[in-house]
């Protein structure tokens, strides 16, 4: 191989494996994002949601009647959990706040101090 041929050897090698890494990410980034929703049915399930700086994830979320849902504060600013019926306490950084749903319905929330965040819980 010649030294010309040999300096493009180099790059091509990276963008092909930076395509490979791209397709990684894109084909496990679905079974991570599953990951972040927990369920625990040892404990009568109890379900986590976590409260990052771009919203609720997961936003929305089916569970049984008894169920436990427990939201995580992750994003450094303060946070409610404000239903039609009722509200958490303010949420710190790192906070977490917990209702069990008793009665089957549609249960939709947000944050008082982030009202484009909103969420939903479906309870069968």
């Amino acid at each position: 191989m010649n030294k010309r041929a040999q300096g493009y050897a180099v790059p091509v090698i990276l963008i092909f494996l930076a395509i490979f890494l791209i397709l990684f990410i894109i084909l496990v980034y679905p079974s991570e994002r599953a990951k972040m929703l927990s369920y625990d049915s040892t404990s009568g399930g109890q379900y986590s949601i976590k409260i990052t700086a771009t919203g609720f994830y997961p936003s929305e979320v089916e569970v049984s009647t008894g169920a436990r849902v427990a939201w995580v504060n992750q994003d450094n600013s303060k946070h409610t959990i404000t239903f039609l019926d009722s509200k958490s306490n303010v949420i710190p950084k790192g906070g977490s706040y917990s209702r069990v749903f008793n009665e089957e319905g549609v249960f939709t929330y947000t944050s008082d101090f982030n009202p484009g965040f909103s969420g939903t819980i479906k309870v069968n």
